[in-house]
């Protein structure tokens, strides 16, 4: 389970991209004690883009799963689909999804400070 902080009441971004097609993430709606805002699937269909506010007081948590998935052929000469998680206030997560092997599922908390 990645843990990160991030500044109280800061906005914070998640950037996704998974490295071959289909784009197949999902997240919990909405993240215990925020909501998602400014949700933007990118132009080449292959990630996202969304936002959450950190909770003002100091120590206060949000946390949200992500699920991940692939759908990857049969002569795929390497067959797992990567997927790159990064966030605005620092730090990110990969995740290996191997053929037949999803989805695969992370919980991520922020704290803030």
């Amino acid at each position: 389970m990645p843990t990160f902080t991030a500044p109280a009441g800061s906005r914070v971004t998640m950037k996704v991209r998974v490295d071959k097609r289909p784009y197949l993430a999902g997240f919990q709606t909405p993240p215990n004690n925020s909501n998602w805002e400014n949700i933007t699937p990118d132009a080449d269909g292959m990630g996202e883009s969304r936002e959450f506010v950190m909770p003002a007081a100091p120590g206060e948590q949000v946390s949200f799963n992500g699920q991940y998935d692939e759908k990857i052929g049969s002569s795929d000469p390497d067959p797992k689909a990567t997927y790159t998680i990064t966030f605005s206030s620092g730090g990110g997560d990969r995740v290996v999804v191997p053929k037949d092997m999803g989805p695969v599922a992370r919980e991520y908390t922020f704290t803030a400070r």
